[in-house]
């Protein structure tokens, strides 16, 4: 930083005050996502200011909801094969013990929705635990990629979307935790062919 705090901004000379200075010199690029308690703070933060937005939507559907789920009746029935097809319910319940079931019931009660965020926050900084060495896993690995040529930016973004695929079935309980971990790793050697007119 320049004598006097004189710093150029777009050409400009100018001389800021203490408190931007300092923030500038502490600024630096985060190397990885946010840790699980500060996902869940943000997570919680944001429900919790949702909740006249909530209130107003059940009020204003944008569309009769009991109809729009009878109309979704098909789709409905394919995923409830695709999910007993792939057992999901039984290895939901074999991450769960007693503990977990018993503590869902006696903190739910009969709070309203804020209070059930809070409620529910254990169980949610739980879960963003197990999925937080994944995401920052895919994070690093997207990072890695070159992007460079169109080709390379498009394996970035595919890659991109097929890990958020990984860590869903790894939710899902169809993928292990090292199995997500191989497949997202894999990522890195992602490539495209990228059709550029004049080329």
């Amino acid at each position: 930083m320049a004598e006097g705090n004189i710093i150029k901004v777009r050409g400009v000379e100018v001389d800021p005050p203490e408190e931007v200075v300092k923030g500038l010199e502490e600024f630096k690029p985060k190397e990885e996502i946010l840790s699980a308690e500060e996902w869940v703070d943000k997570w919680e933060r944001h429900a919790k200011a949702a909740k006249e937005d909530y209130k107003k939507g059940v009020r204003r559907p944008k569309r009769e909801p009991i109809k729009a789920a009878a109309a979704a009746n098909d789709k409905y029935k394919q995923r409830l094969m695709e999910a007993l097809e792939e057992d999901r319910w039984l290895k939901k319940m074999q991450k769960l013990n007693f503990e977990d079931w018993a503590l869902g019931i006696l903190l739910t009660g009969e709070g309203r929705y804020a209070d059930g965020i809070t409620k529910r926050r254990i169980r949610a900084e739980g879960a963003y635990k197990e999925l937080r060495d994944l995401v920052n896993l895919l994070f690093k690995t997207i990072q890695q990629m070159p992007e460079e040529t169109p080709e390379q930016r498009a394996a970035k973004m595919l890659a991109a979307r097929q890990g958020m695929l990984i860590i869903g079935s790894y939710r899902k309980g169809v993928l292990t935790l090292e199995e997500a971990r191989s497949k997202i790793e894999k990522l890195k050697g992602m490539t495209v062919t990228v059709s550029v007119p004049g080329r």
